[in-house]
């Protein structure tokens, strides 16, 4: 990947920041599911990605205050070996999705490929009360929105999908 951050942290920045060409994944955090162990205040802003053999970024294991906001993905998701997406969140609470611009998405696996995703495959994987506003989605194969079962009280609001396809396996 490009920039992994892995384990429980607090109050970080990632801005800036130019990621191309990454065989998996461009931008993530990945720690602990348990409400208690989760990072905060983790910001992803003004990010440049482009040219992902998988996903874009990933806000994962995190509770409050955490933002993606004014990040461009771009050529995500090249393959379908997998299920990938363009800006996802997983095990997220209360998590800011705003101001990003996703497309020229081609693949993303068999059931996902969309420009973003609130994720969630069991009780501690549960994304609860994200927020998915001001973002531009366009020309993307796998659609605009992507809802798991274990995503609870999302607000997708103020978005707009161009051409987007919306094809999935």
């Amino acid at each position: 990947g490009g920039i992994i951050i892995s384990g429980k942290v607090s109050d970080l920045l990632v801005q800036s920041c130019h990621i191309a060409n990454c065989s998996v994944e461009a931008l993530r955090t990945t720690g602990f599911s348990e409400m208690e162990n989760r990072s905060n205040n983790v910001v992803f802003d003004n990010n440049l990605i482009e040219n992902i053999y998988g996903d874009g970024i990933v806000m994962s294991q995190v509770s409050g205050g955490s933002r993606v906001t004014n990040n461009t993905v771009y050529n995500a998701c090249m393959t379908n070996d997998i299920n990938f997406a363009g800006i996802w969140t997983v095990a997220s609470k209360n998590t800011v999705i705003s101001r990003n611009e996703v497309y020229g998405m081609k693949g993303g696996g068999p059931n996902d490929g969309m420009a973003f995703d609130a994720d969630g495959w069991d009780d501690l994987s549960t994304t609860e009360g994200d927020i998915f506003e001001y973002n531009y989605s366009h020309d993307n194969n796998g659609g605009f929105m992507l809802f798991m079962s274990f995503a609870k009280n999302i607000t997708v609001r103020y978005n707009v999908s161009v051409n987007d396809v919306g094809v999935t396996g």
